[in-house]
């Protein structure tokens, strides 16, 4: 049966048509009786008993599901529990059933259902949204050889929420596959007898507190002609709200991505503090800056960690099925010594030396810029100031990277991909002060260049932590000989893969530093383009 793989199942049972579904919001559970005994009149149908049902919303804490039109519906009732996956518009996009909550894609069973949904969230965690509980009956539709040709539920549901429930009775109307047309006739029987008219989806997702987030702006709002201060203000403003959006996630350790995002936060702020000298005085950046680094240096462990343990499936697929079980001795290891760094990040966040940054950092950015000033960049137009700051380091990296051959260290590979990273960062700060189209493909050029380094980073960073934990490992005398052996295995591929990308990276060096990127580049923070007011 393809269902237990995590595709729409369209057999005899009957499963939704890809056609949507379409919902009634009722004023009161008898008009639910009432377009039941109308349908009873005109068609002949088999009504089930009244069952307990539950349907929980899912998706990730940046709703990267509803972004894209759809939700993870965990349902229980009669039949076996099962995991939808459904467009906000009520379309069942795949189902899988199952009888664990959803939580990381790779929790659920290999297959396309797994496949498809670690595509879109990646290594995100779906979480509970909300939860409904109440009752159902369905009544099925049969044709003259007594087949279903759509179902219709009549729901009374309790959402719980703020202390208080709310109740909801629902009329459902989903067509099985291939009967879209009847489906149409039974919603034109009733909208003509009882003036129902069916839910657009905004209403529905707005009904249970679960309407499609908007899309937020991929930064602060700079335009030309603002002074360097006030918007560099606003860029530590923008990170500090992604920084404190993130922070619970990290300190609950709900899923990797919230530490990811927090440290890419703090990351980008030190950049910048480190890069737009001269607009706020020298001791009040080095504070920060100093704060922000001890920030970075308790939650960087914790991301090596993380990342090593998403690379696990990894490994596994890399070794033959006999020595699977060898990596498990590794895997205990990683987890005890993540436990271990979650500890230290917890106490750290809350900490007063944690609250007293925050707090400060806020209320300085809060603080309007002072109309006069001696400091030589602070009152300059941050589009000058952001051509500046960027040519130089875009100048700095084609010179390192002109330096870079086959037998260069790999810690002068590594200052040029933290260059790289640097040049990335200010150009996503101030990207809307430039023409659109041509940062586009500066940054994707760039982009490029970033790919290759951090894969040779990666992959030095690899071996180094397998190392490391061999022998951590050795030392307590916790790792059997053949677990010993499959790392050392993994070292030998990772070494491999590192050479590979090394390879590549020369050529990537001469693609950023082809005549059409430079040109585009100094036209672009050189020559001084027209900037746009944004």
């Amino acid at each position: 049966m393809i269902a237990h793989r995590g595709e729409p199942a369209h057999d005899g049972g009957g499963e939704a048509d890809p056609d949507v579904e379409q919902r009634y919001a009722l004023a009161e559970p008898k008009v639910g009786e009432r377009a039941f005994e109308v349908l009873h009149a005109a068609l002949r149908m088999r009504v089930t008993a009244s069952a307990r049902v539950s349907r929980t919303y899912y998706d990730t804490f940046d709703r990267r599901l509803a972004a894209a039109g759809s939700l993870l519906v965990h349902a229980r009732g009669d039949g076996e529990p099962v995991l939808r996956w459904e467009s906000i518009d009520g379309r069942l996009e795949r189902r899988l059933p199952t009888s664990g909550k959803p939580g990381l894609a790779t929790d659920l069973p290999a297959g396309p259902f797994r496949d498809a949904l670690e595509a879109r969230i990646d290594v995100r965690r779906v979480l509970p949204l909300t939860e409904l509980k109440g009752t159902a009956r369905t009544a099925n539709v049969l044709d003259t050889r007594g087949k279903t040709t759509v179902r219709v539920s009549l729901e009374n549901w309790r959402l719980a929420g703020n202390g208080t429930q709310k109740k909801l009775t629902l009329l459902r109307i989903a067509p099985v596959k291939g009967y879209a047309r009847e489906a149409m006739k039974i919603a034109a029987l009733l909208r003509e007898e009882l003036g129902l008219t069916p839910m657009s989806a905004d209403a529905h997702q707005a009904m249970l507190g679960l309407a499609t987030p908007r899309k937020s702006s991929s930064g602060p709002r700079l335009r030309a002609g603002m002074r360097s201060d006030e918007a560099a203000k606003r860029v530590y403003s923008h990170l500090l709200d992604v920084i404190v959006a993130n922070e619970e996630g990290t300190r609950a350790r709900t899923d990797p991505e919230f530490l990811h995002q927090y440290r890419v936060a703090i990351r980008r702020t030190r950049a910048g503090l480190a890069r737009l000298k001269g607009i706020f005085p020298v001791r009040t950046v080095e504070r920060f800056k100093r704060e922000f680094r001890w920030l970075g240096s308790v939650t960087s462990p914790m991301r090596d960690l993380d990342v090593h343990l998403l690379e696990l499936p990894a490994y596994t697929e890399a070794l033959p099925a006999e020595a699977h079980q060898d990596l498990e001795p590794l895997r205990e290891h990683l987890e005890a010594e993540a436990d271990a760094e979650q500890k230290r990040i917890v106490k750290a966040l809350g900490s007063a030396r944690y609250r007293k940054l925050i707090a400060d950092w806020r209320e300085f950015l809060e603080r309007p810029p002072a109309l006069r000033t001696s400091l030589p960049d602070a009152a300059r137009p941050v589009e000058e100031l952001a051509r500046a700051r960027i040519w130089k380091l875009h100048k700095r990296i084609l010179k390192r990277g002109a330096a870079i051959d086959d037998d260069t260290p790999a810690e002068a590979v590594h200052d040029l991909r933290l260059d790289c990273k640097k040049l990335r960062y200010l150009m996503e700060f101030f990207r809307e002060l430039f023409p659109a189209e041509a940062m586009q493909q500066q940054i994707k050029a760039l982009k490029r260049l970033q790919d290759v380094l951090g894969r040779f980073n990666d992959f030095e960073v690899q071996q180094g932590a397998l190392q490391d934990a061999a022998e951590s490992m050795a030392e307590h005398d916790s790792a059997p000989l053949p677990t010993i052996v499959v790392m050392g295995r993994l070292i030998e591929t990772s070494r491999r893969r590192q050479d590979e990308a090394r390879a590549e990276i020369c050529g990537r060096i001469a693609a950023f530093g082809a005549p059409e990127n430079r040109a585009r580049a100094k036209q672009l923070f050189a020559a001084g383009p027209e900037v746009r007011n944004a």
